[in-house]
């Protein structure tokens, strides 16, 4: 409902905003209005509702809206990059950024500040990364230290995210080029109950996989979806062996990696 209602008045003060513009190029009588404040206070518009649209897209989880929910952050980080997009347009005008510099580099470093957030919730961390490090060195500009140190902070934990990472990726190749036989057998049953040679399981079989594998008894319906919606990241309704894979082998990865990270805190 909150989030609802920020939409609505980021709507509003925006086509406001919008409709001032325009009467300030055809009406005579509006031109004692201020059109660098307009524009500014556009791309601020801009920013806010392009933060809520990320907020909405994070929130979208398949194990709460289902197959669905992959479709609906696609399409609200689409709308929140070009929301965020068109207000970096109006930070980095030259006759804006001579007019009001303090400004315009505040509303740059939010806007990228933001858009790492975006990244990270996206997995691209290495495109956060590059965001955070412009946000921070904006703010430096600024000499803001409160938001030095947040930024120095969310740097801090993207690094931990990175390495964590990093370690995953290790550990699951180790996996495979120690040929796990886990693995083979897993890729075996896969293939055989994968009837149309899709590469991808639907929720019949994906319920016929548990049984291959021995889960007695079945799964009820309700079970095997539940299930499905774990192992299915794209929230696509199917899962590829990837995924399968990866939420097969998820605690044994994540003990190995908590024992390699715990290790390399140890050592620092």
């Amino acid at each position: 409902m909150v989030k609802t209602m920020l939409i609505v008045v980021c709507l509003s003060v925006f086509f406001s905003m919008k409709k001032v513009k325009y009467l300030y190029e055809y009406n005579s009588n509006y031109r004692y209005v201020d059109a660098n404040a307009n524009e500014l206070a556009e791309a601020a518009c801009l920013l806010c509702r392009g933060s809520v649209k990320r907020q909405m897209a994070a929130n979208y989880q398949p194990s709460v809206y289902g197959p669905v929910a992959f479709e609906k952050q696609q399409q609200c980080r689409v709308e929140a990059t070009e929301d965020l997009d068109g207000a970096l347009g109006i930070y980095t005008k030259d006759r804006l950024v001579r007019l009001e510099p303090i400004g315009c580099a505040r509303g740059q470093a939010d806007v990228w500040k933001m858009r790492g957030k975006m990244d990270r919730d996206a997995g691209k961390l290495v495109e956060a990364k590059t965001a955070w490090d412009t946000a921070l060195e904006l703010y430096e500009q600024l000499q803001d230290p409160a938001e030095q140190a947040e930024m120095a902070e969310m740097l801090e934990v993207l690094a931990l995210d990175s390495d964590k990472l990093g370690f995953v990726e290790q550990r699951m190749q180790k996996m495979t080029d120690e040929g796990n036989k886990e693995k083979e057998a897993l890729q075996e049953a896969f293939t055989k109950l994968d009837t149309d040679g899709s590469g991808q399981m639907d929720t019949k079989e994906f319920g016929d996989l548990a049984v291959e594998m021995g889960t007695f008894p079945p799964l009820r319906d309700d079970e095997v979806k539940e299930g499905l919606a774990q192992v299915d990241h794209t929230a696509d309704g199917e899962i590829s062996f990837p995924e399968l894979w990866a939420w097969w082998t998820e605690e044994e990865v994540e003990a190995a990696v908590e024992k390699a990270m715990a290790k390399k805190r140890g050592s620092t």
